[in-house]
Order: structure tokens, then C-alpha cells, then sequence
């Protein structure tokens, strides 16, 4: 008897869609093939174990569709407060500027008004001496 392909090699040709298993055992005399995939059961239902924990693992670690929008939704909503917050901030910045640009003018004018009363007093006062 001919000695038998690995499970590996059946599971990938029968699997793939490329045969099926009555291909294989007509094709390459793989007459003992179901004696050989149940010696093999052990392996083969550790490698589906194995698939399933994988299905498992990334099941549970992507995040939904609905999820992810919330995630979206709540920093959105975040910016805006925070949008917020600095437009407030910014407008009463605004409006102290304005209020300081309006007394700094108010108070050059009067210090230029008492510059010239003095800068008159002063040639006066030295013209004729």
C-alpha cells in the first residue's frame, strides 16, 4: 500500500475546492483516506480549535460599526464644547483690547493737552530772560 498524503495536504486540496475527496482517492489511490482523517480526528479538531479561538479573538476585539459613530459622536460633541470655550474667550479678549486701546488713546490725549499747556509755560517763562 502507498504510503498516505498528510492531513495538511488532503484538508488544502479538499478544502480549496480544487478536488473532492472522491477525486483524491480516485486520482492518487488514496483508498484508506477516511481510515487516515479519523486516526487524524485528534489534529484536525485542533487545528478547528485553533481557527475558532482566532474567530474569537478578533470577534471580540473589533469594535462595532455603532460603536466606533459613538466614539465619533462623543468627541465631536468634545470639540464643540471646547470650540465654545475658546470663541468665549476669544470675544472677551476682544472687548478688553478694545477697552484698554480706548484708555491708553484717552490718556495720550490728555498727556499730550498738558504737554502743551507746559511746553507754553516753559518758553514763556524763559523768552525774555
Amino acid at each position: 500500500m502507498e504510503k498516505m498524503k498528510p492531513l495538511e495536504y488532503i484538508l488544502k486540496e479538499t478544502m480549496g475546492n480544487k478536488r473532492t475527496l472522491g477525486d483524491l482517492i480516485k486520482e492518487e489511490g488514496m483508498w484508506d483516506v477516511k481510515a487516515y482523517i479519523c486516526s487524524n480526528m485528534k489534529k484536525l479538531r485542533a487545528m478547528i480549535n485553533e481557527v475558532d479561538a482566532e474567530v474569537d479573538a478578533v470577534s471580540t476585539k473589533t469594535p462595532t460599526v455603532q460603536e466606533t459613530l459613538s466614539e465619533i459622536v462623543i468627541e465631536l460633541a468634545k470639540l464643540r464644547n471646547d470650540i465654545r470655550a475658546v470663541y468665549q474667550k476669544t470675544e472677551q479678549l476682544g472687548c478688553s483690547c478694545q477697552k484698554a486701546f480706548l484708555q491708553i488713546r484717552e490718556a495720550m490725549t490728555t498727556l499730550r493737552e498738558e504737554l502743551s499747556e507746559a511746553s507754553g509755560t516753559l518758553i514763556e517763562g524763559t523768552f525774555f530772560d
